[in-house]
């Protein structure tokens, strides 16, 4: 009797660590159908929580809400399936046997609340007071299979102390469901009505074996809607209070018409358009004022933008950012662009050499490996280069900007002609191999920098190898830039050294090899020359960026510092005027820095987290106050930034002294100029009187 009450109570004991049978249809309540309440849609006022842990990974936790279905676990499907319900735009790709498919997304989406910044050290009491709508019948909201999951989460910087696959800080979950087991109702019957709860919250447990293979066995099949992974916190049969809970409020609105908004919308019935613009045409007398909007247009009519007319083109906000050449360089803090990049971001950007495109190194499903061209002032993509097979590390335009050149880690480097769209050459390299940089010498020839230490010379005409340099570097050559005004090639490799190269007739020879003692045994990443002076800009591993003299090759300015850099190839750059320096990071922030000191300039733009992954390129346009930033990661978009010239400017202390030192450099110059012209004029006039004497 005793064996037999042992086993029984190991069998409860592991059972306790499992999941509980899913709640099955005919255990639900039965439907309620209230007539009052057609035309409406349910909506979720966030409060807060109560008191929160202590926790140094709290920084800015926000709240995640998934309507799920309690019997399987996926999100609950729309009424209307052509409908938005959280976002103005939902749509959604798929795989088809061969084709890839696009339709709008069958399911209502997850909704999010803005972060809650907390004090210093992650303590304070979160409050968000947001409103989260669902465009969708307030009657389908009464369904007794509907489950409300809401999950208290934070994104960390320190995403190495957070388990494997996983890209939110976790901290506490809650539910509620509308209908409640036993019929009653939850939220409110009536439009005039609101009720507020306060959800208990519950520490997330780890995932053990057991649990892995019973979540394993309720997956659903991919044509069915996902399960958000809180679903099986919820089907755990142990549940650990976290002593907090969240206040929430139901209530009930009218369905809402479209509304037009010229910022990022944050409902599914706001439509973001361009910005006001009032143009003045004279046209027999009449002053007409139109304000168009350009959310309406389709791919194909977007896409050529040079058969657009200048009314059109003037609806562009990037159009009003354009820079003269001598123009100083503004900071750019407005968003123009999210370009799309692909399902797994983008390595790497380039600017064409007159600002009008941008190229980008994405990364899409089915190890497909574009580099797409988009139309700065528009943003719309024009072009889209398929052939490599891994990931593109470089790109580099030719000086007339009808070619681009491409690295990728597939053990190639590619040229590509811009204008039709199409594949010239490809440079193989000896296997196996990376490729992990490329540069233009002249237009005839491209050189490459590989993983087995070499920097080899490919002839563009016929597409073969023209020499390979030596020496080698010890190490694999991450970043090369060649200086076209002293016809040097800098090439730096894994092992923090830099090797200077003279070109002689068809060829580089060696002249220097630079070994500085803050570079010697980390990774260098990237190069970057400076527009107007002898100076280069040397990216490594770990967070170093440093600025080299060219003449002496002595350290200028080791002061720049703030990034977070340990493995990813980021790469840094200088503004067009040499006055800025913009760095990406793994924090998944921008840093902007004054290249005169090395100090960061205060933005309330740079600085801030754009991506929750690694930020990989900074890429600056010549004839535009435009930057764009990319990151490598899960649908990760290109952002395009940019700047007008009636934008308030923080300058720092250096920027300001180097601007009054551009001033009275100008008007020295212009003094000796007027000095020159009245002794010239003196000299001819002491000429003509004695010509007359």
């Amino acid at each position: 009797m005793g064996i037999h009450l042992l086993e029984r109570s190991r069998i409860l004991y592991w059972a306790s660590l499992g999941l509980r049978p899913q709640v099955q249809p005919s255990q639900l309540p039965k439907h309620r159908s209230v007539p009052e309440i057609e035309g409406h849609i349910p909506q979720v006022f966030i409060r807060g929580t109560d008191a929160l842990r202590d926790d140094p990974m709290i920084v800015h936790p926000f709240v995640l809400m998934h309507l799920v279905d309690i019997t399987t676990g996926a999100y609950v499907a729309k009424g209307d399936r052509d409908r938005p319900a959280v976002h103005h735009i939902e749509p959604m790709t798929y795989i088809d046997g061969a084709l890839k498919k696009h339709t709008m997304c069958d399911y209502i989406l997850p909704m999010a609340t803005q972060p809650c910044q907390l004090a210093a050290g992650g303590q304070g009491t979160p409050v968000w007071n947001e409103l989260l709508q669902v465009c969708d019948a307030y009657a389908r909201f009464l369904r007794p299979e509907l489950l409300l999951l809401f999950e208290l989460v934070d994104i960390n910087a320190k995403t190495e102390l957070l388990p494997a696959c996983e890209t939110y800080h976790r901290i506490a979950w809650g539910f509620c469901r509308p209908l409640s087991p036993l019929g009653t109702c939850n939220v409110p019957m009536t439009p005039e009505e609101t009720t507020s709860h306060r959800i208990q919250l519950y520490e997330y447990q780890p995932t053990s074996w057991l649990v892995a293979q019973q979540t394993k066995s309720l997956a659903l099949a991919p044509p069915l809607p996902p399960q958000p992974t809180v679903y099986f916190q919820f089907l755990r049969y142990e549940r650990r209070r976290y002593p907090s809970t969240l206040h929430v409020k139901f209530s009930m609105a009218p369905t809402p018409s479209l509304v037009q908004v010229h910022q990022r919308p944050m409902y599914a019935h706001e439509e973001e358009v361009c910005e006001p613009l009032e143009l003045e045409l004279h046209s027999g007398g009449q002053h007409l004022h139109p304000t168009p909007s350009f959310a309406h247009l389709n791919h194909a009519g977007a896409r050529d933008s040079f058969s657009m007319n200048a009314e059109h083109l003037m609806a562009f906000p990037s159009v009003h950012c354009k820079r003269y050449p001598t123009e100083l360089c503004l900071v750019p803090e407005r968003i123009l662009h999210r370009l799309h990049s692909g399902h797994g971001g983008c390595e790497t950007l380039a600017f064409s050499h007159v600002g009008t495109h941008l190229a980008a190194a994405c990364v899409d499903r089915l190890d497909e490996y574009p580099i797409r061209l988009y139309h700065i002032d528009t943003g719309v993509q024009e072009a889209a280069f398929y052939g490599h097979q891994g990931l593109v590390y470089a790109l580099a335009w030719s000086i007339d900007d009808e070619f681009l050149l491409s690295a990728s880690s597939d053990g190639s480097a590619k040229c590509w002609q811009v204008s039709p769209p199409m594949l010239v050459h490809s440079f193989y390299h000896p296997l196996p191999n990376f490729v992990y940089c490329v540069d233009w010498w002249t237009n005839a020839f491209g050189v490459t920098g590989a993983l087995d230490g070499f920097v080899r010379i490919w002839t563009l005409e016929s597409g073969t190898l023209a020499t390979a340099l030596n020496p080698p570097h010890p190490s694999r050559v991450n970043a090369l830039r060649l200086d076209v005004k002293t016809q040097r090639l800098y090439s730096g490799d894994a092992t923090g050294v830099i090797h200077v190269w003279q070109s002689k007739g068809s060829t580089f020879e060696l002249i220097k090899t630079l070994k500085h003692p803050d570079l010697i045994g980390k990774s260098i990443t990237s190069f970057q020359l400076h527009p107007k002076r002898g100076q280069l800009l040397v990216q490594a591993q770990p967070s170093t960026l440093l600025q080299f003299e060219l003449r002496s090759y002595l350290l200028l300015n080791k002061g720049y510092c703030g990034m977070t850099i340990s493995s990813t190839l980021v790469r840094s750059t200088f503004s067009p005027d040499g006055r800025f320096v913009a760095s990406g990071s793994e924090d998944g922030a921008a840093y902007l820095f004054s290249s005169l000191n090395g100090q960061r300039i205060p933005s309330s733009m740079w600085g801030g987290v754009f991506f929750g992954d690694p930020l990989c390129d900074v890429a600056w346009s010549t004839s535009a106050h435009i930057a764009a930033v990319c990151s490598l990661g899960s649908g990760n978009p290109i952002i395009v930034l940019g700047a007008r010239r009636d934008d308030p400017q923080i300058k720092d202390s250096a920027t300001m002294d180097e601007e009054r030192d551009d001033q009275q450099r100008i008007l020295r110059r212009q003094r000796r100029l007027s000095e020159q012209v009245a002794a010239l004029l003196a000299q001819d006039d002491s000429v003509l009187s004695a010509q007359k004497t």
